[in-house]
């Protein structure tokens, strides 16, 4: 008799304990049914104690993570002894919210059940979701040109490094805007940014999917293609050039005669992006060179 009273405390401080703990504790029978659960449980998935006993713990889960739980039950199982597992699982509440649960599950070979350890880590996994989106959103902004919305030259030294890294075929076309200053000096900055933003919209028209614009200086731009065909390149360059050489209606009434100086090359296999920066740099400064004789004329 005095065992079985001993017996009946032991259990009957076993079961507070259970319903005290802050975490989850589940027990399950082999096959995945629940035997035991604390009211952390039952608090967790938004339900009674008395409608979880009984259930099969996979009718909580999400389907991806059910699946996950089902894998692992049965690699616990066929180890043929005592073993201990840890996952990041979801769930559904009752009102059928999702919730994100850090399990560790523990296989008794011996009395053939699994004890579960669950921890609510929702608002942890939703920080930290953010926090990774925020990062994302930085890393964009810190290569975007923040007054025309294309690749700045951070973003063109990236690209240019992975060409270099893969050795690509591309062709590399440096564009100067002609006489930016004196449109500053002339007409007020806000004009001269209007310019810009322009001509950076009147080159992402006409750019192809692999193309990269960006604004690599303050009237300075580069594109970077992956045309291979010198023809249809030269094509594409006639084309830049129209549509970069002619008058911009930069404000109601007030309309713009701009120019720009183009310099291009085609990356030769193996070659550095120094060196191939500095062709298109050097036939850029012979078109602008050019162009002065031009206007001079």
């Amino acid at each position: 008799m005095e065992i079985e009273d001993h017996e009946y405390e032991r259990l009957l401080h076993r079961s507070r304990l259970m319903d005290l703990a802050q975490d989850v504790l589940i027990v399950l029978d082999s096959a995945g049914h629940i035997l035991d659960v604390n009211e952390a449980a039952a608090k967790l998935h938004g339900t009674t104690i008395e409608d979880l006993l009984g259930t099969a713990v996979i009718e909580l889960l999400q389907p991806e993570s059910a699946d996950v739980m089902v894998e692992t039950a049965a690699a616990m199982y066929l180890a043929g002894e005592d073993t201990t597992d840890s996952m990041h699982l979801t769930a559904y509440r009752h009102d059928g919210e999702l919730v994100h649960l850090e399990l560790r599950v523990s296989f008794s070979y011996s009395d053939q059940k699994y004890y579960v350890v669950e921890r609510n880590v929702t608002e942890h996994f939703e920080r930290t979701q953010k926090l990774e989106e925020l990062s994302e959103i930085l890393q964009v902004q810190a290569i975007t040109d923040t007054l025309t919305g294309v690749p700045n030259r951070a973003g063109f030294d990236q690209e240019m490094q992975r060409i270099e890294d893969e050795d690509l075929e591309a062709w590399l076309i440096i564009m100067d805007v002609d006489a930016f200053k004196s449109i500053n000096d002339t007409y007020g900055h806000v004009v001269g940014d209007t310019l810009l933003q322009t001509l950076a919209e009147e080159l992402q028209s006409i750019a192809k999917p692999d193309d990269l614009i960006a604004r690599i200086g303050g009237d300075e731009f580069a594109i970077i293609t992956r045309d291979t065909d010198e023809l249809g390149f030269q094509r594409r360059l006639s084309r830049i050039r129209a549509l970069v050489n002619r008058t911009f209606e930069v404000e109601e009434g007030l309309e713009i005669a701009s120019s720009s100086s183009l310099g291009a090359s085609q990356r030769e296999p193996g070659e550095t992006i120094a060196n191939w920066l500095r062709r298109s740099d050097r036939n850029m400064y012979e078109n602008k060179a050019e162009n002065r004789r031009s206007t001079a004329a």
